[in-house]
């Protein structure tokens, strides 16, 4: 794999859908302003691929903050058994016209039903130098299947959170919401175990 682009800045992920065309991606690269490093006396140092951290990371983001700078990337898919499909169509083969591969990553952790979530793709990203995002788009325990309309007003006598914390009854939406909260924990632990740093981002869009 090609060297990263440098990471720079604020986190801009572009995010192509499986409508996008190749074409499209192209144009955007084409026509996005690239600032040659070596001359901009603005560009920070760089984060250390050999020692990536929690707090390593977040200073690197103060100081691309401070010089107005911003990261690219590609949000891979909405569900764990898409990013590795999302990274070859899109990833690398912007990696191929640009020369590059994008600085972050993104996946999600939702809009899924089976037990164990696939993170290889995140994990070889991590280890060519690049930096990793995570999401998730909880399932809904308090409704049987994946249903993105379902309307939380009309039906907010339905929703007892209280009844999913620990130690409470074991009703089928219980279960359903630890099952997932166990399998997302398994996935995280996987990132972890193989040194990979997650900028992790449950319930990402609560405000």
């Amino acid at each position: 794999m090609q060297r990263m682009i440098p990471l720079l800045g604020l986190l801009l992920v572009f995010s192509c859908s499986p409508s996008d065309t190749l074409e499209e991606v192209t144009t955007t690269v084409e026509h996005t302003e690239i600032t040659d490093e070596s001359s901009s006396s603005n560009t920070p140092k760089g984060l250390s691929f050999d020692h990536r951290s929690k707090e390593t990371i977040l200073a690197y983001f103060d100081e691309l903050i401070a010089n107005e700078q911003v990261i690219v990337g590609q949000h891979c898919g909405d569900a764990p058994t898409t990013t590795k499909d999302y990274y070859n169509n899109y990833v690398d083969v912007l990696a191929d016209e640009a020369g590059r591969h994008v600085g972050i990553v993104g996946a999600d952790f939702g809009w899924y039903s089976g037990s164990y979530y696939p993170v290889n793709t995140l994990i070889d990203h991590w280890n060519e130098g690049g930096l990793v995002t995570v999401s998730w788009h909880a399932d809904n325990p308090f409704e049987t299947g994946i249903d993105v309309y379902w309307n939380s007003v009309e039906n907010k006598e339905k929703i007892d959170l209280k009844s999913l914390r620990k130690g409470e009854p074991q009703t089928e939406a219980w279960i359903s919401y630890r099952t997932e909260l166990d399998n997302v924990a398994g996935a995280l632990q996987e990132l972890r175990d193989a040194g990979v740093t997650v900028i992790w981002r449950p319930f990402h869009e609560m405000n």
